[in-house]
């Protein structure tokens, strides 16, 4: 994988030029300015589009994608942002750092919590059909907070609020 390759060139670079990169392993991050192109975005940014888009329309139905049951880590972009500035000054050694929340949401709870707050009133259908991916993704970032003594200050309800509301001002 593309991480595996990016921790030994980081080794690499270190033995050569004495450079001493941060190997950051970030999680699936979300916030206003997003990408949401269901093409190309993560489940969340992909929900919030197709559920929007079902409230704005009156229509009773959303179709989620897969099952609803894998659990996915959702970091909210300025947390991202605060941990890569701590990663700047932080002697955080070769070994990487998971940078994410920490918690976990099923996509099925993600659909209903993002249908709540954007008032979306109709019900979620499951494409089985579509593949669900790993079961769970959650990041460990324990070694953020010692090392980098950082954690995330956005919870999840509060990001998505705020991811909405610049997506719904934004992307009529």
């Amino acid at each position: 994988s593309s991480g595996k390759h990016t921790w030994a060139m980081s080794c690499a670079y270190a033995a050569q030029y004495g450079i001493e990169p941060a190997n950051l392993v970030i999680g699936n991050a979300y916030g206003p300015g997003d990408c949401f192109d269901e093409g190309r975005s993560y489940a969340l940014q992909g929900l919030v589009v197709r559920i929007v888009r079902a409230w704005r329309a009156g229509e009773n139905s959303v179709t989620v994608f897969g099952t609803g049951a894998p659990i996915r880590d959702w970091l909210y972009g300025d947390d991202l942002g605060d941990a890569a500035l701590a990663a700047i000054t932080a002697k955080t050694g070769h070994d990487p750092i998971n940078i994410g929340s920490g918690t976990g949401i099923s996509i099925g709870d993600l659909a209903c919590y993002i249908g709540k707050i954007v008032g979306y009133a109709g019900s979620f259908t499951f494409d089985t059909s579509r593949p669900d991916g790993a079961p769970c993704k959650v990041m460990d970032g324990r070694r953020a907070m010692t090392i980098l003594k950082w954690k995330p200050r956005t919870a999840l309800s509060q990001g998505l609020k705020k991811t909405i509301v610049w997506y719904l001002e934004n992307k009529k």
